[in-house]
């Protein structure tokens, strides 16, 4: 008589291991656009909390401006800036982030980050958050071009919260994490 032996075919085993690798598949993507949307969402909160610090101190400041600078007597230690580092993008997909412009003249400033996601989002004295879909690269050490990428009447005259290439180098002291 003929023997009966238990267990799975071939067949059977291949179809389980195409539908897990089906959900492990569905579920990467589904992890990554989370991921993503949570470093724009802080990215953007920061842009936000910053522009409000910055009319703080503009208000509160010894001199009426904005601040200005890295370092200095009215500079944007004064902001206390605290960011979520890790939602930004860094070297080296880029040389600079976290890009405070100001013009003196017309007392603007706009702030410009870009998201470990490689979406790019800008602030104009406040106005609230947008991303911004130029052709300029900001993924370059050329400061005055990236400010007047989102308005052509502000200048470089500020900071950046990130710059790999300086002497400094990585994060500066005012925009602690």
């Amino acid at each position: 008589m003929f023997k009966r032996t238990y267990g799975f075919t071939i067949v059977e085993l291949l179809i389980v291991i195409v539908v897990i690798g089906i959900l492990a598949a569905i579920s990467i993507v589904a992890y990554n656009s989370i991921s993503n949307n949570a470093n724009d969402s802080s990215v953007k909160s920061d842009l936000r909390n910053i522009s409000q610090q910055m009319e703080l101190a503009k208000v509160e400041g010894p001199t009426g401006q904005y601040p200005t600078g890295n370092a200095g007597a009215f500079s944007y230690e004064v902001l206390g800036a605290k960011v979520n580092r890790s939602a930004y993008a860094t070297s080296p997909d880029l040389t600079i982030n976290l890009l405070m412009c100001r013009d003196v003249a017309s007392s603007k400033f706009s702030i410009l980050a870009t998201s470990k996601s490689g979406k790019r989002f800008y602030t104009i004295n406040g106005g609230g958050v947008f991303e911004y879909v130029g052709s300029t690269p900001w993924n370059t050490d050329l400061p005055n071009d990236h400010c007047r990428s989102v308005d052509a009447g502000i200048g470089y005259a500020g900071g950046s919260g990130y710059n790999s290439s300086s002497v400094v180098g990585g994060w500066r002291p005012w925009a602690a994490g």
